[in-house]
């Protein structure tokens, strides 16, 4: 189930954003305890969008680099994961998840 949701949410993210190459940003929100999540890479921010307990984005990558997922729990508290290496027209897939208050990439 969670595979075929995350096709639907990514085929609706490619006809979005069909104008540029973007990585995907998938974060699945399992025990409902993230209040928002950015992406932060190339010295700007792009917030994620809440779909059910999936937030999701597409970023246009124009340097060559690495960043974080900055997520804001409901509790107050922030956690991030570290996103690896970037580079423009690579188009990749970036999937996280929440657990026990913690960033963890899938």
């Amino acid at each position: 189930m969670r595979i075929v949701l995350t096709l639907l949410i990514l085929s609706s993210l490619m006809v979005a954003g069909c104008s540029r190459p973007s990585d995907s940003f998938i974060l699945h929100d399992r025990e409902n305890a993230v209040r928002s999540a950015e992406v932060q890479i190339c010295k700007k921010t792009w917030p994620l969008d809440r779909r059910g307990q999936i937030f999701v984005a597409r970023v246009p990558i124009d340097c060559d680099g690495e960043g974080r997922l900055v997520v804001e729990l409901r509790t107050g508290g922030n956690t991030s994961c570290k996103i690896g290496y970037v580079t423009p027209g690579l188009e990749l897939i970036w999937d996280f998840f929440v657990e026990g208050g913690k960033c963890q990439h899938s």
